[in-house]
């Protein structure tokens, strides 16, 4: 099987406090994290509007019985949605037009996988 590159319309970060089975409705990759399972997110069309975006993120959030919190980034462009039950945050999914929006998946990481990707950059700084 051969990866290659293909145009995202939209990008996204989903976490998500327990494992549970990939996120459907976009291309994805799991990203090792403490506890629970993070997604990096990307859109081969565009984002559904109106009451479809708010059946697409309650499907990526899997979370049933959760109440939701949205806040829109109208400056940068984008979307945050959290689930909150029972006073927990089970999960959380960030929209956004571009992957430069997004947080890096590093502020997430295990502190080991963080400690690695600096050292890394480091090395790929003074290589440069």
């Amino acid at each position: 099987m051969w990866v290659t590159p293909v145009a995202a319309y939209w990008h996204g970060l989903l976490l998500q406090g327990a494992d549970g089975p990939p996120p459907g409705g976009a291309l994805w990759v799991r990203i090792p994290v403490l506890k629970g399972q993070m997604s990096r997110l990307a859109g081969r069309g565009a984002l559904p509007q109106g009451a479809a975006l708010d059946q697409f993120t309650e499907d990526l959030l899997q979370a049933q019985g959760a109440k939701t919190v949205e806040l829109r980034d109208s400056k940068r462009g984008g979307l945050w949605v959290m689930s909150t039950l029972g006073g927990r945050l089970p999960a959380g999914l960030r929209l956004a037009p571009t992957r430069e929006v997004l947080p890096t998946a590093e502020v997430f990481a295990p502190p080991a996988r963080r400690a690695y990707c600096a050292r890394l950059a480091s090395t790929c700084s003074r290589a440069a």
